[in-house]
C-alpha cells in the first residue's frame, strides 16, 4: 500500500486498507518525512506548512487511525514506532 504521508484521508484509507488484508495491524512503523532547508528569511511559510504535514500530522493520523483498529480488536499489545525525527536529524547534521 502507498499513501501520501501529508494526505490525511489517503493516510487514513491506508490504514483501514492494511487492515481489512491483513486482518489486524500488530505494528505502525512511521517512516516518512520531509527535509526542506533554508533560513528564516529563505524558508518560505509553504515549506513550514509541508514540513509540519508530513513529519508532525502525517504521524498522528496513523497513529491515531491505527490506535483505533487496535481498539476495535481488542488489543492487548501493540506497537508504534516513530523513525523520521532520528533519520531527519541526521540528515540535518551531515549536511552542515
Amino acid at each position: 500500500l502507498q499513501a501520501d504521508a501529508g494526505d490525511a484521508a489517503a493516510l487514513t484509507r491506508a490504514v483501514d486498507d492494511a487492515a481489512a488484508a491483513l486482518g489486524k495491524i500488530d505494528i505502525l512503523v512511521n517512516n516518512a518525512g520531509v527535509l526542506l532547508m533554508g533560513t528564516v528569511d529563505t524558508f518560505s511559510l509553504e515549506d513550514f506548512d509541508k514540513t509540519l504535514e508530513v513529519n508532525v500530522r502525517g504521524v498522528f493520523v496513523a497513529i491515531k487511525r491505527c490506535f483505533r483498529t487496535w481498539e476495535m480488536a481488542g488489543a492487548s499489545s501493540t506497537s508504534a514506532v516513530a523513525t523520521r525525527s532520528v533519520c531527519l536529524l541526521r540528515a540535518a547534521l551531515l549536511m552542515r
